[in-house]
């Protein structure tokens, strides 16, 4: 056949319920509009005998005239009027214009252009739009295939349905077939109506023309349910199509074209459909899909190979490699991909009560991470509950345990009595092994600044020890100087304020850059800010603070760092 005859085949136009089943089951053009214009006092006047009208159109005070609009409501194709209100008189900046609803029974009667309202005549949910912003044309577009069988050979039309708005109050609905998917015995034909031009826009074809280049554009795409045409007759009345799409469909694994290219190469994927199976199937066709896909024009028409199932085999079973018991498990459960495929990486050394038992006290990511890790699912889930903790926990105090050089062949040391307090252990080892370097430098610019220490009238001052000990001090006074170890230790250094009767407890923090011999900040609990309140340093801290960069750190010099020792040479014996 040429691809004339094969165009005889499209249809001409789509079902007459294509658009309400579209509203129904795919919630498209959930929102009506209702659009309005200004009219003049002559047009108002023939639509007041109307029945749907009982709006008193004269003066409000007998001075002054109503501007009338009308309106147009696309969900029960109903005119009404109302009184129009232009920009200028609406409150805000750069206000756009509206209309104030006549005789209404709604609380708030003024709507401006862009507000969602409901209809005062039918109720439904639409936008305020004028006439005039919809000059350049307006068009919600949704793309639906619909399948057909004429001449024993199925047709997947993709129709366009467009709901176009213009300067007219009314709607038009244009409908146009897109492209068209013939399935001819054992070859696939794909005619197109529409061709991807510059600016990435579609222009249209004055005839249906077939590409060399076969590609499938639909993927997983809306497909009417509404009335499935009979297969019997066809080449694919065994295929199973459309019991594939009542597994798939509405968990969008819907995949008609691979499906039916897979089918014409392997007819035993079928028995997959007979088991159930179809919505992994249509998860392992998208999988196959997205990684052949192309950035413009679609999905590559490659028919999918899914080489990881035994197609020389028939059965279920022996296709995906699963005894009777597991496969009812698979298809009664609903299994997803990834959790099928985890499955037969673990099916030998793992139970599948086991399995099951872990993908739901764990979940499936923490399932495959516990195996990577070698470990046994059956005793991690005793454990964990045991524990009481999640299993992240665990497999962060496994992954300190390697950085630390630590046997974890040793039973105690994997399993650990209380893993909590072991992995906090492990941090704080962990953290230190990571400071090491910081900790060297700041314990060594602590040496060098002990001079600054001092006490006066019941108050003392003293070099921060340890990173650690800034951290404690942060917490407890609740700012941010737990931060500041690499600053202490290339001299901006932290020293700590106490009560000489109480040298423990944490009271103000200073801050002084030891080089230039500067206070740079000396704060307290807060930072002087807590429970919404404005705090203030004791006159008696400052002044403490003052006396002692007058009497000790003026006339304080920050010694030279030691020089390590150089190591002594070797010399050998004559």
């Amino acid at each position: 056949m040429e691809t004339q005859d094969y165009a005889k085949l499209i249809p001409t136009a789509p079902p007459k319920g294509l658009v309400s089943w579209l509203k129904q089951f795919e919630h498209f053009w959930s929102s009506g509009i209702l659009k309005y214009k200004q009219i003049s006092r002559e047009e108002a006047d023939a639509y007041t005998y109307h029945y749907d009208f009982f709006a008193d159109l004269r003066c409000d005070d007998g001075t002054e005239k109503l501007r009338t609009a009308l309106l147009y409501c696309t969900e029960c194709q109903r005119y009404m009027l109302a009184d129009y209100i232009p920009g200028k008189a609406c409150h805000g900046y750069g206000a756009s214009p509206g209309v104030r609803l006549l005789d209404c029974y709604m609380d708030n009667t003024r709507f401006q252009d862009g507000e969602e309202l409901l209809c005062p005549s039918c109720g439904a949910q639409v936008r305020l739009r004028s006439a005039s912003s919809m000059r350049y044309g307006q068009t919600e577009e949704h793309f639906v295939v619909v399948p057909t069988v004429k001449r024993n050979r199925l047709v997947l039309t993709q129709w366009r349905i467009a709901r176009h708005f213009s300067t007219r109050l009314e709607e038009d609905w244009l409908s146009d077939p897109f492209c068209a998917y013939i399935f001819d015995g054992g070859k696939l034909h794909r005619l197109v109506k529409w061709r991807l031009g510059m600016m990435g826009r579609y222009y249209e074809l004055e005839t249906w023309q077939q590409p060399k280049r076969q590609i499938d554009s639909l993927g997983a795409p809306v497909f009417y349910t509404g009335e499935l045409p009979s297969l019997d007759g066809t080449d694919l009345e065994n295929a199973k199509l459309w019991e594939y799409a009542e597994q798939a469909y509405r968990k969008d694994a819907f995949y008609p074209v691979a499906y039916l290219r897979f089918y014409q190469r392997h007819p035993a994927v079928e028995n997959l459909i007979t088991a159930g199976l179809g919505r992994l199937l249509g998860q392992a066709f998208e999988e196959e899909c997205e990684r052949n896909s192309m950035s413009y024009s679609g999905i590559r028409m490659v028919a999918p190979k899914l080489s990881w199932m035994n197609w020389k085999e028939c059965k279920p079973t022996k296709i995906l490699g699963l005894n009777r018991a597991e496969l009812r498990q698979v298809a009664r459960r609903q299994w997803d991909l990834k959790k099928l495929r985890l499955y037969l990486t673990l099916r030998e050394d793992t139970p599948l009560e086991d399995f099951e038992l872990a993908v739901q006290e764990l979940r499936l990511y923490f399932v495959e991470r516990l195996h990577n890790a070698g470990a046994p699912l059956a005793k991690t889930v005793r454990y964990l509950k045991k524990q009481a903790e999640r299993p992240d926990l665990l497999l962060d105090y496994w992954q300190m345990a390697d950085q630390l050089e630590l046997d974890l062949q040793d039973e105690v040391l994997r399993w650990p009595p209380h893993l909590r307090a072991a992995h906090d252990r492990l941090a704080t080892q962990v953290q230190y092994q990571r400071n090491a370097p910081l900790n060297a430098r700041f314990a060594a610019m602590t040496e060098r600044c002990r001079g600054l220490a001092w006490e006066h009238n019941g108050i003392c001052i003293r070099p921060a020890e340890t990173v650690d000990e800034l951290v404690q001090e942060g917490n407890t006074l609740h700012h941010c100087v737990g931060g500041y170890g690499p600053a202490h230790a290339d001299g901006q250094i932290i020293l700590f304020i106490r009560h000489t009767r109480r040298p423990e407890r944490s009271w103000f923090t200073l801050n002084v850059d030891v080089k230039e011999k500067k206070i740079i900040q000396n704060h307290g609990y807060g930072n002087e800010f807590a429970h919404g309140q404005t705090l203030h340093i004791p006159k008696a801290v400052q002044d403490f603070v003052a006396l002692w960069k007058q009497e000790v750190l003026d006339k304080w010099t920050l010694p030279k760092p030691k020089r390590k020792p150089k190591p002594k040479p070797t010399t050998n014996a004559a």
